[in-house]
């Protein structure tokens, strides 16, 4: 009680403070969370860009209450306001959430990569509007950030992409030195876990991906997670290109909040591409490997290599032949790639 009386009485002073909110089919997103940290341990969220924009009257606002945020709707537009940036007892950072995401961004190779953490893009997603047009969130680690910087068709393939999220660690300490400050990556397979399992039960989950057998251990250890996950159609991976027009038509016909696909690159972000033209809303999220993983059918690298940046090296001994070619390249590729734009950018000083 005493925490949501704190909730809505700092509300209530922030908004008769500035008296407005962001224009249009938009909403203001205020974590509670304190900021905590100490010598030894940060649990500090990221920093979080503040928002400049046109205001709105509060008419016709809702209010929705949540144990790490309370976000509100916006109304109709009114007045202009100024730019703002508020803060009181509970609130720390202040973000805008609408048609796209209210998380910085930082290039690397050409690909704009979300500075966000499991937490605040699992509430993202749970939060995303019906009425709010589809977005497609990829995955992405080293082998597609250099595939999107070598192949021009790949990058066109990708350029329908909203949101990049860094998946590997070597993209993480990039972004670091770009002033991040991130503490870990989002990895595809554990985003997957945690936005699954604390799904709210309103949501509508549709998944693609994997094989026969991957697919029904998956969904029944999703159901196991979360027994109360609305699960409105699965299929998996395996279709030839004269059945994906019934593949998509299946998923517009389910009318799913969240789409998982499954489906390794490239085709996940081919298929990505063509549903989005498609859909009214909801969010495609390409998750890849995330199948196998949750589905147990495949293991994944322990948490110790995974924090040091060596997932590929426990997948490359696993899956030697199919997966050498690719890291050969793309791992050169990629440090080829970094070594020549960083003599570039001294040059160009």
């Amino acid at each position: 009680m005493t925490c949501k009386f704190r909730w809505r009485s700092a509300l209530l002073q922030l908004l008769d403070k500035y008296h407005a909110l962001p224009a249009g089919d938009q909403t203001w997103y205020f974590p509670t969370s304190r900021k905590r940290s100490n010598k030894k341990t940060h649990t500090e969220e990221p920093p979080i860009a503040r928002i400049f924009t046109d205001g709105v009257s509060i008419q016709n606002c809702s209010v929705r209450f949540s144990p790490s945020c309370i976000a509100l709707q916006a109304g109709s537009r009114s007045s202009s306001l100024g730019a703002t940036s508020p803060h009181s007892n509970c609130f720390s950072h202040l973000i805008l959430k609408n048609a796209g995401m209210g998380f910085p961004k930082i290039t690397i190779l050409t690909t704009p990569l979300v500075a966000t953490s499991y937490a605040a893009l699992c509430e993202w997603v749970w939060s995303r509007p019906a009425s709010v047009a589809p977005h497609v969130l990829d995955f992405s680690n080293t082998h597609i950030v250099t595939l999107r910087r070598h192949d021009r068709q790949f990058q066109e393939i990708t350029s329908t992409v909203d949101h990049f999220i860094p998946d590997g660690m070597p993209l993480i300490w990039l972004m670091n030195q770009n002033g991040a400050k991130l503490h870990d990556r989002v990895y595809g397979p554990e985003f997957t876990r945690r936005c699954l399992q604390d799904s709210p039960a309103e949501l509508r989950h549709f998944f693609l991906g994997g094989s026969v057998n991957c697919l029904e251990k998956l969904l029944a250890r999703v159901k196991e997670s979360n027994p109360s996950i609305q699960i409105v159609g699965a299929r998996n991976g395996y279709f030839s290109p004269s059945e994906e027009e019934e593949v998509i038509s299946s998923i517009v016909n389910a009318d799913p909040d969240c789409i998982w696909l499954g489906i390794g690159t490239p085709k996940q972000q081919i298929f990505a591409k063509r549903l989005k033209s498609r859909l009214n809303s909801g969010v495609i999220l390409s998750v890849g490997f995330a199948f196998d993983v949750l589905a147990q059918t495949k293991e994944d690298a322990p948490a110790w290599m995974q924090k040091r940046g060596l997932t590929w090296v426990f997948r490359l001994w696993k899956e030697p032949r199919r997966l050498a070619g690719r890291y050969i390249k793309y791992n050169s590729l990629f440090l080829f790639y970094l070594i020549r734009d960083a003599i570039v950018g001294i040059r160009n000083r």
